[in-house]
């Protein structure tokens, strides 16, 4: 396994770790930035599989604008997020 490989599969491992976390974070900011980190790892990734049009694409779409819209709606909305109490 040569460094492109390996660096490879450390990105898609991060990958999969951020968009699991982001699913079981309760605050909606933190599962934000797990996400926007997600996005970041996924266009490492297409740009270490050569495809760069497609990274710069993911980078600036998803990592970029994407983020910035669901945190101005998070903004304008406030937090949701409510913890429950055992019966």
């Amino acid at each position: 396994m040569g460094p492109k490989e390996l660096a490879l599969l450390v990105a898609l491992v991060v990958l999969v770790a951020c968009s699991a976390l982001s699913l079981v974070l309760e605050n909606e900011l933190a599962s934000l930035v797990s996400l926007s980190a997600a996005g970041a790892a996924l266009s490492i990734a297409f740009g270490l599989l050569s495809a760069p049009d497609v990274a710069i694409t993911q980078a600036v779409i998803n990592s970029g604008l994407v983020t910035a819209m669901f945190l101005a709606f998070l903004k304008q909305t406030g937090s949701k997020t409510r913890r429950r109490r055992g019966r």
